[in-house]
């Protein structure tokens, strides 16, 4: 008897459901939309509704549905020919010299290029012709200075606009004016930041300043 209770019951309990989904349009309306939007990813969480698109489907299957097949491996090619340029760039390494004696007895480079990373050694006041050029004038030698550096950094495909940091290295701090002069006169469109700074000597006693620059370019 308990076994055939249950089996009514359970039967009624069927039959009372779908009664009831009948009788109501209206339940049986809802009922059928939250079907759909659960298939079509609507009531998931919102992880999943950026990955399923229209009728459930995954977005990234839907967006290449329609691209050809040799398409895709093109673009695949193009990507890694960029990726691999880029990275290529990012390692290389091109140096300039000026032909400076200090540079074979020490052993570096005017300037040295690295990606997007221009760094100039320090530069002394050398003349055209060999040694020091305008002895005693601190402006003069700044300047000459700046446009031993400037040159190296016009050889690896940059100027003074893009140099984001300058170091001067003095002997004499009280003629910081004429020093600053100099470099005003190469940087007042594109001021970088810059340290001034007094030290005991220079390779040469007559040379009064020594420069380093560091630039980015693209």
């Amino acid at each position: 008897m308990g076994t055939r209770r249950l089996f009514d019951e359970h039967r009624q309990g069927r039959t009372g459901r779908i009664a009831g989904s009948e009788g109501s349009g209206e339940t049986r309306h809802q009922s059928l939309s939250g079907c759909r939007r659960s298939a079509a990813g609507r009531d998931q969480p919102p992880r999943w509704r950026q990955v399923l698109s229209r009728h459930g489907r995954p977005a990234f299957l839907h967006r290449h549905r329609y691209q050809h097949p040799a398409r895709l491996v093109e673009d695949a090619r193009r990507e890694s020919a960029t990726r691999d340029r880029r990275v290529k760039d990012a390692l290389e390494r091109r140096r300039v010299h000026s032909g400076a004696p200090w540079e074979a007895q020490v052993g570096y480079c005017r300037a040295i290029r690295t990606g997007k990373h221009i760094s100039v050694s320090g530069t002394a006041p050398v003349a055209q012709g060999g040694g020091v050029h305008a002895p005693g004038n601190a402006y003069e030698q700044a300047k000459r200075c700046l446009q031993i550096a400037l040159a190296a950094l016009a050889e690896l495909g940059a100027g003074a606009a893009d140099v984001v940091r300058t170091r001067m290295f003095v002997t004499d701090i009280s003629q910081w004016s004429a020093f600053g002069r100099a470099h005003t006169e190469i940087f007042a469109e594109h001021p970088p930041a810059t340290t001034m700074v007094e030290v005991a000597a220079l390779i040469d006693p007559d040379m009064l300043i020594e420069i380093e620059v560091d630039a980015i370019c693209e």
